[in-house]
């Protein structure tokens, strides 16, 4: 049966009912065909209730007589309460009988009998397995022995009235399970809902915190909105990070609980507040006959790495909701005491705590050794009011910070500080501040701090730590670069300084520095991976993609078997290695590199991680032609960097949609994109940038008109990028000069540029630009298909075009035909964008299927493979070409193939 409306709305919501076309069509099918009975099992919540009226609407829509019922526990006794829509007026009590109606059934049998006779009957019932035994019979009846169709809803784990169960039992094909809503689903039930875009981390939270049932992605929704833990950030909803689903929400759960033994509530506490949780931790701290309850009653789960979880994330919820505050630390320092070391004398032991080198665990749980293990058990010791070294306090810290909670991390360096932590805490604390833009009580903490373990790696590390300050904080450059001036023979001194040189866009500085220090043999590990990262990162700019690739491969593996490698290299080593394959001219591999990370990052429900790849995957994106996608990654980007952004690669985001959204012709919007990310980039730091945002005051004075401006601009963004060593993107400002009509002025530039870039790309602009300059259309159609090759079409769509122009002055009609042929379907592959660079597309009197006809005939195709390949007949096709002849002013086939230069 065709449906009129995809995704329908309870009137009144405006809720969306999307991502169950499926189960729609199963219902309507089932009512509509020979069956004419179809049921529906679902936990609460699942969206049974949504899809009965979905098919009552259709059905209604469709002419059918629909009777909606509704079984209640008020009514489930009450003869026919539930089928009383049916009848004209209920039956009356015979107080003979019991007060029981002796006509009930009757009555509602020839009121079905009545409607059939009408018209098509659907008897749609909702919350079956509370219909009193009257109703139920007469549904079974109906079903076998009526032409009425009957849908019927119900709990699984309910007993249905006696009828209903023989119904299911003689009729199990009948029968659907409505199953969760699927992550897909879930986005698109939080894109129509919201009315825009929602980023990957949110919707993988919502739909991991409601298992995707329906009905509790909807309370989550309603509540984050009215809290302010769900907005919207560029265009894009975000849930607010740390903000916890409603306590109604949870208590959609409790009366699940209310059953529970004492003990097994106790173990499901224990659970909930140390999720996930090794089995022998939990092993330890409950009875063998409370789990198996729980397991039992479906309370627990086993995840994918071994440890137990609530079963739903709501079930968690909804324990720790009820958990009172004693009972709270009781708990969770019964958790402390499951994991924390202790000496022979049983105290808490000291040193390393729970790092994998150590012993570790005392109870020798290998689940418990892995990220972030050792800041679960700071925060279950200082949930539960239990002493823990210091150390361990330093090492969750610092775990804390690399996650960016920087409230926890501020929390875990002062009791370390506190318990005796010395100058490693009032480092990690000396971070935290700088984190939170706090400089004064920076300098405070530097000003007094003493190592005297280790004098000259405290000095270090206090000057690396205030030029940081200075420079991100403060926007103090040139004492930034006097702090690091005191440690500039020390390699981490000397990292850090080419690390600002790179920021601050002296990239020839930056790589130098870099590989010289890298070349040392008695660089610490951790060092030389911050200079893999900048050293790559520089050779991208300068154009030197093999070395960069090179440098971020070495980073890569180096990290891999470093002991403590920092969490956040390896990822910048790979966005670094998707920048390299762009490079490379290896678009397709890097699109693939950027969806593999994000999805990574979405999964593990990091927002910095997914924000990064979100932005290298605009950048793909853009250079394929993608505009439109481009531009939602872009927003998802920066969005998902705003709180937390300390390499101000939002910033970067936001310049970038500028510059997409002006090669999509949108030059107002563009401006909005560009005023956020000056907006946001506010102190001036961070000049490698300087380049870009020229380059998008380009693209926008390009595509509101202003071309010779345009030019200037983009000439002045080669002009500045070229002063640093960042020859890479100094080539993109000549090209695009280019491309705004000044080729005259960059090809002898570009041309010297061949020898220092390394790819494809310098070589492909260079040809670019001179065909342009010479009117050469067969150098246009060649660099064309040179970008086709390497996957940027919306590029070889403008070389084409251009192509195109030039041979229709020329005289080529053919070619020009071929030229304009070819630009169409390397735009359409992109999405038709209005690119301002795009020439206009030439008028010709050609019909489309004249135009397909000429294209192969000029390629040499004979009229016979021309009709086999278009589905037409010879004659036709011959027709065809007589036409275009015609209109083209040439005499044949042979005149159409000369025209062609190339």
């Amino acid at each position: 049966m065709p449906r009129t409306a995809p995704a329908l709305a309870r009137p009144g919501t405006g809720w969306p009912f999307v991502g169950r076309d499926a189960e729609l069509d199963a219902v309507l099918a089932a009512l509509t065909g020979p069956a004419e009975l179809v049921g529906l099992d679902g936990e609460p919540g699942v969206g049974k209730t949504r899809l009965l009226r979905a098919a009552a609407t259709e059905l209604s829509r469709s002419g059918w007589d629909v009777a909606w019922l509704v079984g209640s526990h008020a009514t489930a006794t009450v003869p026919l309460a539930a089928l009383g829509p049916l009848l004209a007026q209920p039956p009356r009590a015979d107080a003979e009988r019991g007060g029981l109606a002796v006509d009930a059934f009757a009555a509602g049998a020839a009121a079905i009998l009545a409607r059939t006779r009408v018209g098509r009957l659907a008897l749609v019932l909702d919350d079956g397995h509370l219909l009193d035994p009257v109703s139920a019979a007469l549904v079974e009846w109906a079903a076998n022995d009526t032409e009425a169709s009957v849908a019927v809803a119900a709990r699984p784990n309910l007993p249905l009235p006696q009828p209903l169960a023989r119904l299911r039992q003689e009729r199990p094909d009948a029968w659907l399970e409505l199953p969760l809503l699927r992550r897909d689903h879930v986005a698109a039930v939080l894109g129509a809902a919201l009315d825009g875009p929602v980023d990957g981390v949110t919707v993988e939270y919502v739909w991991q915190t409601t298992s995707g049932n329906a009905l509790f992605v909807r309370e989550l929704v309603a509540a984050g909105r009215r809290s302010g833990a769900l907005r919207q950030v560029h265009g894009v909803w975000c849930w607010h990070r740390g903000a916890t689903p409603p306590p109604s929400l949870a208590g959609l759960m409790v009366r699940r609980l209310t059953a529970l033994t004492p003990a097994a509530r106790a173990a499901l506490e224990v659970v909930a507040c140390g999720e996930p949780l090794p089995p022998r931790v939990l092993g330890g701290l409950a009875t063998a006959d409370a789990i198996a309850e729980l397991e039992r009653d479906g309370l627990l789960t086993v995840d994918d790495t071994g440890a137990v979880r609530p079963a739903h994330p709501m079930v968690g919820e909804a324990v720790r909701a009820g958990v009172g505050p004693l009972r709270s630390r009781q708990v969770y320092g019964e958790l402390a005491g499951a994991v924390l070391p202790r000496a022979a004398d049983g105290s808490r032991a000291a040193g390393d705590g729970l790092r994998a080198a150590d012993a570790g665990f005392h109870t020798a749980d290998a689940g418990l050794r892995t990220a972030g293990a050792e800041l679960r058990a700071a925060t279950w010791a200082i949930a539960g009011d239990v002493d823990v070294p210091a150390e361990l306090l330093l090492h969750a810290g610092w775990e804390a910070l690399h996650r960016y909670d920087l409230p926890l991390a501020e929390l875990l360096a002062s009791r370390s500080a506190r318990a005796g932590g010395g100058w490693p805490a009032e480092q990690l604390l000396a971070e935290v501040r700088r984190r939170q833009r706090r400089p004064d009580q920076v300098e405070r903490l530097l000003a007094t701090a003493s190592d005297v373990r280790n004098p000259t790696a405290q000095r270090v590390r206090s000057a690396i730590i205030a030029a940081e300050t200075l420079y991100w904080v403060q926007a103090d450059i040139d004492r930034a670069a006097t702090a690091l001036s005191t440690v500039d023979s020390d390699p981490a001194g000397m990292a850090m300084q080419a690390m600002l040189a790179l920021f601050d866009g002296r990239t020839g500085d930056a790589l130098k520095t870099a590989c010289a220090v890298l070349a040392s043999p008695d660089v610490p590990t951790q060092v030389r991976l911050w200079l893999h990262t900048t050293a790559t990162f520089a050779a991208l700019c300068a154009g030197r993609y093999r070395q960069g690739s090179e440098l971020a491969g070495a980073g890569i593996a180096l990290a891999a078997d470093a002991a403590t490698p920092s969490p956040w290299v390896p990822h910048q080593l790979d966005w670094a290695s998707c920048m390299a394959l762009c490079g490379l001219g290896r678009l397709d591999e890097a699109a693939a590199a950027a969806d593999r990370g994000y999805a990574d990052g979405v999964r593990r429900q990091l927002p910095e991680l997914a924000g990064g790849w979100a932005a290298f995957g605009g950048f793909v994106a853009r250079i394929r032609g993608r505009l439109v996608r481009s531009t939602e990654l872009y927003r998802e980007g920066a969005a998902l960097l705003g709180e937390h952004d300390p390499l101000r690669l939002g910033t970067v985001c936001l310049v970038d949609l500028a510059i997409a959204l002006a090669q999509e012709g949108r030059p107002e919007a563009a401006q909005q994109a560009l005023q956020a990310a000056l907006d946001r980039l506010g102190d001036g730091v961070n000049r490698a940038i300087g380049a870009w945002i020229v380059q998008a005051r380009a693209w926008i004075a390009f595509g509101s008109g202003q071309h010779r401006l345009a030019v200037r601009l983009a000439l002045h963004s080669a002009a500045v990028a070229e002063a640093g060593g960042g020859y890479g993107t100094a080539m993109i400002g000549l090209h695009t000069a280019a491309r705004f009509g000044a080729p005259e002025l960059v090809c002898d530039r570009l041309e010297r540029l061949v020898g220092v870039v390394d790819g494809p790309w310098a070589g492909m602009f260079w040809r670019h630009a001179v065909g342009l300059r010479d009117g050469d259309g067969r150098s246009l159609d060649a660099v064309a298909a040179e970008y086709a090759g390497v996957g940027a079409e919306l590029l070889a769509a403008e070389a084409a075009r251009a192509a195109a122009a030039t041979h229709r002055r020329a005289g080529y009609v053919g070619s020009a035909t071929m030229s304009a042929g070819r630009a169409d379907a390397w735009l359409a592959a992109c999405g038709n964008p209005a690119s301002p660079t795009v020439p206009a597309e030439l008028p010709s009197q050609l019909t489309g299927r004249e135009r397909d006809v000429v294209n192969l005939a000029a390629a040499g195709w004979a009229s016979r493979r021309i009709a086999e390949h278009l589905g037409l007949s010879v004659r036709t096709v011959d027709n065809h070409l007589g036409r275009a002849y015609r209109k083209l002013g040439v005499t044949g086939r042979r005149s159409i193939a000369t025209s062609n230069p190339s």
